[in-house]
């Protein structure tokens, strides 16, 4: 562990960024962690940060964040073996009850209801929240979001930590669908779905989630394990899709789709003022 900020508390919530080299993306995630300031004012939060040696000054923005804020925060370092190693490393060091996972570049959206939402999934007895989350380009300062659509991607749910205990951690052999996986392993009677839209997610042929080459790496285990067709229902078109776009360097699909539902009164359009 590298910095800590804050006393000893119970914690509600634990908010975990991993991040390696991304210093404005990382700055453009810190800057929209105030919302869950402002609207969580008798809870408990805990920031940790789990930095794979950055050299681009990625580290010392999340300190300046730490000295800014009087939130409980935690910095721990780990050579880079991969994000789900490093994510698994957050989930360990949590102290909160509830985990939300951000990658350096997305950002809060609407928190107004989260406290509300907590304490409701708790009286319901739910160990997850599904959320409505948007998507944008890196640079773009507008968002898209499907209504109803409530995608199964990290940025989108916040749940219980004692799940890893249950359903165990990442599975640290997938390259870029361990997270997808997981959460496809929790039951449905368990999940709260909610219609706020918590976050915007950066889409980009660069992330490397939508890397061909690492996919097609992890839909061969998850077809041993039964879960391919859960994630990937065309597989071979998914593959041919990611592949032209790298090419293109351009998520083309992803706009199109969002077009496409925007045009039939399905998706909205978000403004950002980040």
């Amino acid at each position: 562990m590298l910095r800590q900020a804050g006393k000893k508390m119970r914690l509600i919530l634990s908010i975990i960024i991993v991040f390696k080299d991304c210093k404005k993306d990382l700055h453009k995630t810190l800057k929209s962690l105030t919302k869950v300031f402002d609207n969580l004012p008798n809870s408990r939060i805990e920031i940790i940060f789990v930095d794979g040696f950055s050299i681009d000054g990625s580290r010392e923005e999340a300190e300046r964040f730490i000295d800014a804020n009087p939130t409980s925060s935690r910095i721990f370092l780990q050579y880079p073996r991969g994000i789900y190693p490093a994510m698994n490393l957050g989930a360990a060091m949590a102290q909160g009850e509830w985990i939300l996972y951000l990658n350096a570049g997305d950002t809060l959206y609407d928190t107004a209801q989260i406290q509300a939402t907590l304490t409701e999934a708790k009286l319901l007895k739910k160990q997850a929240i599904q959320f409505n989350s948007g998507i944008r380009s890196p640079n773009s300062n507008t968002a898209t979001w499907v209504k109803k659509n409530w995608p199964r991607c990290h940025q989108a749910y916040i749940y219980k930590k004692d799940l890893h205990n249950s359903l165990g951690p990442y599975d640290e052999s997938l390259r870029v669908c361990s997270d997808i996986e997981f959460l496809c392993k929790i039951p449905e009677k368990l999940t709260l779905k909610e219609s706020s839209v918590l976050s915007i997610t950066q889409v980009s042929p660069k992330n490397a989630s939508r890397n061909p080459s690492l996919i097609e790496e992890d839909m061969k285990s998850l077809q041993r394990k039964g879960y391919l067709s859960k994630i990937f229902p065309r597989p071979r078109l998914t593959l041919f899709i990611l592949r032209v776009e790298k090419k293109l360097g351009i998520s083309l699909s992803v706009w199109i789709k969002s077009g496409y539902h925007i045009m039939r009164r399905k998706s909205c359009l978000i403004y950002l003022d980040d």
